[in-house]
């Protein structure tokens, strides 16, 4: 059932009526509370004995807590109020015991017909005195604040100045205390209102209105969207009776807190966990996993799921719904599952892994970087176990049952790094093509950095050598196909490096030698100065017929530099480091690239030299040069001499009447001058052609010039002397050709 009226308001009320229950026909659903304390009924008389009433509306109103109560008159019934007890008699009957300030002492029979309604019998416990009503129960939970919300009134019943019929929206200002009335049949009105809590169902609204005026609202809730209400006007008795709905368009809102967006889980069992509000009440929350069926979550306002997953990529959908059925925009979350196992990270020698995933937990499936730092006096050799690598950063993908073995062993780089120098060519044909200067800088970790000189270019190549000393690398070559090489360090002692330099269609041993002098402690024994004379080929027809020459030093360190000319007049100058067995790596790129000069030069202190070398000369035809235009080949032996400076009292050679002579080089015929050496080393032209001889004794290098006294012409020559041998010799450039020159005893 439900009672057609709520909570209109007289001025004064006659007495409490009480409504004495009618025992009718109870129904399925009739449940007597346990408690009623903060409930609020709203009771319609029916009939009734004096003192009380037998008409009229009035609200019973017990306190939310303790045993007070207080009545509401609405129409034909007065305020009055009270203690309280009751009682559940059976499961659709209760008892309440009244001690109130109108009546005196009273008992009221409650008999529910369904859970909130039924009817009401009130006697007094002395006289006959009855009364017998209707009542509704309501048990909803009165909002703190009514401000923005709107409801539609349904009127029941009233008296003027209020419609006994009808209905109308009232509108709560947002902020404020403002209103206004929207009447279907009823006049529009505004105005201002206070608003109170009167016990946990039920609010009581003060208005001032501007059609009315003054009246008093009693709004009780049986759910957050509705409830009944009573209306009273102390002015004029007019009172009003009905039921409201909260008018709600709001969309309540809904978020996702576990698992979140992006995140990866573990657990095969995931609990989905969110929170959902809105303004009047969430009744549910609906999730969705994979776009599956759409189900039902535990909780409202903080909601729960779990669902059983197996390994993968999963997106989760959500929705709330509120009390007015107004649903929430979906909101979504991917997630992805995955297995994971324990990996076992082992360490073989000194060294350590970082970071340490030994006995971590990490997922099947997923790339994972760890890396391997030797200790003091160990290198990185390899990785073994599930996955096998030769770097020291591996990245390596997790699967079940992993093992992972780092494994270190003594470095063996340590005593063969630093610096080596040195050549390569093909040992059947040495050609500028094929042929060049090769230096490396190794770290004592392995790595190196190399560079190769060939054909005028230079080019550069760095790795990392393995433990057995051995790497290999390409070098690109625009316009032309690439250089590889294989390198291989000797690892034994032996200071050496050797390998192979092709480019797919030639291929040149390599040797380097490493550079072991220095200048503190391990001073090179080779120091010094030195000069260099390079002869002619007399078995090569139309190359050069003059010597070449070159003032060479050697420091401490095993440093070599040269300065000095080749026979045709092409400078020479050349910087690199000597090996522990006196090798120097002799190379100079000709003629644009297209021509070398190359040998291995020993050291070797014998009588009759302190260095040579067999020395290859090539140069290529080239028809714009003034010399030689058809290119040479030739092979010689360099030959060198300590340099020692003899001051102003010593000969530079071992002589004192000696020559010069001049062949070659377009002369119509050879000539010799006889000369003299001095103690200062003036040397004195003791012929009627002219010459001048100078040497530059700092250096061992000479230079002049005679006239050719068959032509009259004058002659420039340049050479070095060459002490060991006590002799000296050089070039002169002629037309197309070149000269030797020869200074030494008869």
């Amino acid at each position: 059932m439900r009672l057609t009226v709520l909570f209109p308001i007289m001025t004064e009320w006659n007495a409490v009526l009480y409504v004495l229950l009618s025992f009718w026909a109870v129904g399925a659903s009739a449940q007597a509370p346990s408690s009623i304390s903060g409930r609020t009924f709203a009771v319609g008389i029916a009939d009734g004995t004096s003192p009380f009433s037998g008409s009229g509306y009035y609200i019973f109103l017990p306190a939310t807590s303790g045993s007070s109560y207080q009545v509401i008159g609405i129409h034909n019934v007065e305020n009055s109020g009270g203690t309280y007890s009751y009682a559940a008699a059976s499961p659709a009957a209760a008892r309440v015991n009244l001690s109130d300030s109108a009546s005196g002492s009273l008992i009221g029979d409650l008999l529910f017909s369904g859970p909130s309604d039924g009817t009401l019998h009130l006697t007094a416990t002395t006289g006959s005195a009855y009364q017998n009503g209707e009542f509704e129960m309501f048990s909803g939970q009165v909002p703190s604040s009514i401000a923005g919300k709107s409801f539609l009134c349904t009127v029941d019943d009233g008296l003027d100045p209020f419609a006994q019929d009808g209905s109308f929206v009232l509108t709560m200002a947002a902020s404020g205390n403002t209103y206004r009335i929207t009447g279907d049949g009823i006049a529009d009105s505004s105005g201002t209102y206070s608003y109170a809590k009167v016990n946990a169902t039920t609010a009581k609204i003060q208005l001032s209105d501007s059609v009315v005026g003054r009246s008093t609202v009693y709004a009780a809730f049986s759910d957050p969207i509705g409830g009944g209400f009573g209306v009273i006007a102390p002015a004029t008795g007019g009172f009003q009776t009905g039921h409201f709905v909260v008018l709600d368009t709001t969309k309540p809102a809904v978020s996702i807190v576990s698992p979140r967006a992006g995140g990866r889980i573990t657990n095969g069992l995931v609990n989905i966990q969110g929170i959902a509000s809105d303004d009047i009440q969430v009744v549910g929350v609906w999730y969705q996993l994979n776009y599956g069926g759409w189900r039902l979550a535990t909780g409202t306002t903080e909601w729960t799921a779990t669902a059983a997953l197996r390994p993968g990529t999963y997106n989760v959908r959500v929705y709330a719904e509120d009390k007015s059925g107004n649903i929430s925009t979906p909101v979504s979350a991917n997630f992805v599952y995955v297995q994971t196992e324990p990996i076992t990270v082992q360490v073989n020698g000194a060294g350590t892994v970082t970071p340490n995933y030994n006995g971590d937990l990490l997922e099947i499936g997923r790339s994972y970087t760890i890396t391997a730092t030797p200790g003091a006096g160990y290198v990185m050799s390899n990785w073994t176990g599930n996955v096998s690598a030769a770097t020291p950063k591996l990245t390596f993908v997790m699967q079940s049952n992993m093992v992972l073995q780092a494994n270190f062993v003594p470095n063996p780089f340590l005593s063969v790094n630093g610096a080596y120098n040195g050549l390569f060519y093909d040992t059947n044909e040495v050609a500028p093509r094929s042929a060049g200067y090769f230096t490396a800088a190794t770290t004592r970790k392995g790595a190196f950095s190399a560079r190769v000189q060939l054909a005028g270019r230079r080019y550069s190549l760095s790795g990392q050598f393995d433990l057995a000393g051995q790497a290999e690398g390409t070098i690109p070559r625009p316009g032309t196909s690439p250089l590889h090489l294989e390198l291989q360090l000797d690892l034994h002692g032996g200071d050496r490096l050797s390998g192979r330099v092709s480019d797919g269609s030639w291929s040149a041993d390599l040797v380097a030698d490493r550079a072991t002098f220095n200048s503190i402690g391990n001073p090179a024994p080779q120091a010094g100065k030195y000069t260099l004379v390079i002869p002619t080929d007399d078995s090569v027809t139309n190359c050069p017929a003059g010597d070449g020459f070159g003032a060479v030093t050697v420091d401490g360190a095993g440093q070599v530099r040269l300065r000095g000319a080749l026979a045709d007049g092409v400078k020479l100058t050349q910087s690199t480091g000597l090996s522990r067995h006196g090798q120097w790596p002799f190379y100079a790129s000709l003629y644009g690239g297209q021509g070398l000069a190359l040998s291995w030069i020993t050291f070797t202190n014998q009588t009759a030299t302190d260095f040579e070398g067999a020395l290859h000369q090539i140069k290529p035809a080239l028809a714009t040069t003034r010399l030689y235009p058809g290119g040479f080949a030739m092979e010689t032996t360099a030959l060198g001499s300590r340099y020692v400076s003899p001051g102003t009292t010593n000969r530079v050679l071992d002589f004192t009447n000696g020559l010069v002579a001049f062949n070659g080089g377009n002369l119509l015929e050879p000539f010799t001058n006889r000369v003299t050496l001095s103690a200062n080393n003036k040397i004195t032209n003791l012929d009627t052609n002219e010459l001048t001889l100078a040497i530059t004794l700092s250096s061992g290098l000479l230079k002049g010039s005679a006239t050719d006294p068959a032509s009259g012409k004058a002659i420039v020559f340049k050479g070095a002397v060459l002490q060991r041998q006590n002799y000296g010799a050089g070039y002169f450039l002629g037309t197309n050709q070149n000269g030797r020159v020869f200074f030494g005893p008869p």
